[in-house]
């Protein structure tokens, strides 16, 4: 997070780099953008490897040659792992909420229980 926002503040700093035109170059919105100037939120692999290919950005320790993990070996959707067949089982009165607290401003934590049939 801190070599994007590092790059990301000295390119802004440059002439003709404004907060759109570097948000379009990205293609992401203009407050991710200043998400990931303030190190608040870290930006995916793929705008990651925009911010390489277009804007000249180096990180440590990633190869944009190597596709990440998530996405090798996966031609197709059907491929993908589907949902496993006990979850399709449980309906909404089989999970009980039995504990909830604030973790911040926007996280709540729930603690569930849930009722598998056999």
């Amino acid at each position: 997070m801190n070599q994007f926002s590092v790059q990301l503040d000295s390119l802004m700093s440059k002439r003709g780099w404004t907060m759109e035109r570097v948000a379009k170059e990205l293609r992401v919105s203009r407050a991710s953008l200043y998400n990931y100037r303030k190190e608040e939120d870290l930006a995916s692999f793929d705008v990651l490897k925009r911010a390489h290919e277009k804007l000249g950005f180096s990180f440590s320790y990633t190869d944009f040659k190597v596709t990440p993990r998530s996405k090798q070996g996966i031609k197709n959707r059907s491929e993908l792992q589907q949902v496993l067949p006990f979850l399709e089982s449980v309906h909404q009165d089989d999970i009980q909420v039995v504990g909830k607290k604030t973790v911040g401003r926007d996280t709540l934590e729930l603690t569930v229980q849930i009722r598998f049939a056999g």
